[in-house]
């Protein structure tokens, strides 16, 4: 139902005795930065519908004068969030959860989010976004938002860092009252709904699991409170150095255009960054570069790493630099905020393994600078990032090649064991006892045995760990 001003006492006095909930907001857009303008609930007879949109969609029409509720209602909905007994299902709840909290809403009852139980029920399926959960539970998302969004163009876009085409934002506040209304309360509905089956499926398996597994139960439990965790420190975020930053992507511009006429100086011709064109390059040095499956010249990584020629170098300097660039400081630049924030999108379930991802930009894939040489750099990419105020430091926590001493332990490797307690870096030591560094020289020798130490741990097979190290496959072996 759309709940007036005549009936949002009522509404409010029925869901306040309720414990298990379903809910959802509809917001200006989909970044931190946008406003909700909408909050749903639903119960086990349906969902109520809270509107706060006092302006116009984009024919110049207002929602019915009493269902323009004033934002100050917002304070009772909070005390039905703040209900501690309450499970509350939510769909990619840490959206919701920073745009309530902007409204000075907390919800201090059990955040059961849809899209992170079904990864732990099940964690390979393609993907986990409402349309396609609903319909393994007999449910279907309502899609006619999204298509009067695409039939209208109601979206701005904008140019990404490192993305090959625009972005396109909607703009939900646009569509008209109707259409908003059934689309916001039918999602709040099959949120319920879902959690409810999900529910019920947690507690089948652990009613039906061998003894010698352990329960779901303490693992969703974690899970609901980190959902929690990760929506504060999404809406808390990380500073950035914006002048640190800037200076960095022009020194970094600068290293492209000087490796860009390097290559010109190399080759008599621009840089172009296409597999015929590098192609026609290497031909100029008697290199034929191998082909794809399809028949087109290679250029990848492994090709180039293969390579000891100056030309190949110089791909993988101007390649390199366009990284930095591309990737990191000019991404960074571009998702912080007026107080130089990033409020990375944090996944608490984003992989098959239940590890985190991150996107908007990519936070967890950063440069690790461990060597000496890169300490000594001017500009690195961490050395953007500085702690929210003066009283803060950052502190790097990580067990230290956890990986290779559990493998070290279990193999038996008492040789190794006994080089690393005494001190010696892993991959130092197995350098040593391979005798890498008689044969490669120390820095190739580390680099090498690194290889391996990755190889060993992720199932790497023999092809593959030559063409990484690039040696023949038996020497490999």
């Amino acid at each position: 139902m759309i709940v007036t001003r005549k009936d949002f006492k009522a509404a409010i006095l029925k869901l306040k005795k309720e414990t298990r909930l379903g809910a959802d907001t509809e917001t200006t857009g989909l970044k931190l930065s946008d406003r909700l303008f909408s909050i749903i609930l639903a119960d086990e007879l349906g969902g109520y519908y809270f509107n706060f949109n006092d302006q116009p969609d984009h024919l110049g029409q207002l929602a019915p004068k009493d269902a323009i509720l004033p934002r100050s209602y917002i304070e009772e909905i909070d005390k039905i969030f703040r209900k501690k007994d309450a499970l509350f299902f939510i769909h990619n709840a840490k959206f919701d959860l920073g745009m309530l909290a902007k409204e000075g809403v907390s919800i201090l009852g059990t955040i059961h989010c849809t899209e992170v139980m079904e990864r732990v029920l099940k964690n390979n399926y393609p993907n986990y976004k409402l349309a396609t959960v609903a319909p393994r539970y007999g449910f279907e998302k309502d899609k006619s938002v999204d298509e009067y969004i695409k039939k209208h163009g109601l979206v701005t876009k904008v140019e990404v860092p490192g993305k090959d085409k625009p972005k396109e934002i909607p703009h939900f506040n646009l569509v008209p009252f109707e259409i908003m209304a059934k689309y916001g309360t039918n999602d709040a509905v099959i949120h319920r709904a879902i959690g409810m089956k999900q529910l019920a499926r947690i507690a089948e398996q652990d009613a039906t699991r061998a003894s010698y597994h352990p329960p779901l139960q303490p693992l969703i439990n974690n899970e609901y409170a980190l959902t929690k965790v990760c929506a504060r420190i999404e809406r808390t975020g990380i500073k950035i150095d914006r002048p640190f930053t800037e200076r960095a992507l022009a020194h970094t511009q600068g290293l492209v255009r000087t490796y860009m006429h390097d290559f010109e100086q190399l080759t008599n011709v621009p840089y172009h960054d296409s597999a015929a064109a590098l192609a026609t390059a290497f031909q100029k040095f008697g290199i034929e570069l191998p082909k794809t499956r399809t028949g087109k010249p290679c250029t990848n990584k492994q090709v180039l790493d293969a390579l000891e020629n100056p030309l190949a170098d110089k791909i993988r300097e101007i390649r390199g630099a366009q990284k930095l660039c591309s990737t990191y400081y000019t991404s960074f630049l571009y998702f912080a905020d007026a107080d130089d924030l990033i409020h990375a999108n944090m996944r608490q379930g984003g992989t098959e393994t239940l590890r985190f991802s991150y996107s908007d930009p990519n936070l967890q894939n950063l440069p690790k600078e461990d060597e000496e040489e890169d300490r000594l750099r001017e500009f690195l990419v961490r050395r953007c990032f500085t702690p929210l105020n003066d009283d803060w430091v950052f502190v790097p926590i990580d067990f230290k090649q956890q990986e290779y001493r559990m493998m070290a332990d279990y193999a038996g490797e008492h040789s190794l064991i006994s080089a690393i307690m005494a001190g010696e870096d892993v991959h130092d030591a197995t350098a040593r006892l391979m005798g890498l560094v008689e044969r490669y020289g120390a820095k190739k020798a580390r680099k090498m045995a690194k290889t391996i130490n990755f190889g060993l741990l992720y199932g790497m097979g023999g092809g593959k760990l030559a063409k990484a190290l690039g040696l023949p496959v038996n020497d490999a072996l």
